[in-house]
């Protein structure tokens, strides 16, 4: 387990400030909404070698002790890769949602996706807003992410959320196999790669965008190969 802090910010309310005890982290995989853009995500992956699930979506649970919010992670190898996602934690009778990467080892990956999960850390957002206040236009927002590339930051990923599952399709899909309660946390699964050639960056940066009511939340890490 970990424990993560972060700050419950609401429009017209004071922020709160939570410690929060992750014990386990559910990752979803092939949770697109639209089948032709899980299939999109799957060639992706088979493109580099990924051994695919004929069934979706899929979900990879990982130690709760992955879980940070630190700006730099610590990987084993140069192919490791960001994926810009939603993570939602249950907390008192509320639901949470952030901002978070799923990062993975590709290497591992190509052999065994739930074990290229629990070797990397994912990495959360330092700000989450309650899932009421967004509830009403939940497919209005946005999931962008950014890479650092040798002529300098591009878009990697910018989805809106429709790309995903709905959060109560998510949601009930996890309930199958797990209990969702306060310690557990869900990764909404990723969104696609623009161009589709999936990255192994040193500095990944993503937002999750509310244009209706004009906020966001961000973050930004940088990835430390122990190897080097």
């Amino acid at each position: 387990m970990s424990e993560i802090a972060f700050t419950l910010k609401r429009p017209g309310k004071p922020d709160e400030d939570i410690v929060y005890q992750v014990d386990l982290i559910l990752c979803l995989g092939f949770a697109g909404r639209d089948q032709a853009k899980v299939q999109e995500h799957i060639d992706e992956l088979r493109a580099i070698g990924v051994e695919c699930p004929t069934e979706t979506p899929v979900i990879y649970p990982t130690a709760g002790y992955l879980a940070t919010t630190s700006d730099t992670v610590q990987v084993v190898g140069e192919d490791t890769g960001p994926e810009v996602e939603f993570v939602f934690a249950p907390y008192q009778d509320r639901l949470l949602v952030g901002l978070a990467s799923d990062h993975t080892d590709r290497d591992l990956e190509k052999v065994n996706i739930n074990k290229s999960k629990q070797v990397c850390p994912k990495v959360l957002s330092t700000v989450f807003w309650d899932y009421e206040d967004v509830k009403e236009h939940w497919d209005k927002l946005v999931l962008k992410s950014w890479i650092d590339v040798e002529r300098g930051e591009e878009v990697y990923q910018d989805s809106p959320a429709t790309a995903l599952m709905s959060v109560e399709d998510l949601l009930e899909r996890t309930k199958k196999d797990y209990e969702v309660k306060p310690g557990t946390i869900v990764l909404s699964g990723t969104v696609p790669v623009i161009g589709g050639d999936m990255a192994t960056p040193e500095h990944f940066a993503a937002a999750l965008v509310d244009p209706v009511v004009k906020r966001e939340i961000r973050m930004a890490y940088s990835v430390c190969n122990l190897l080097d």
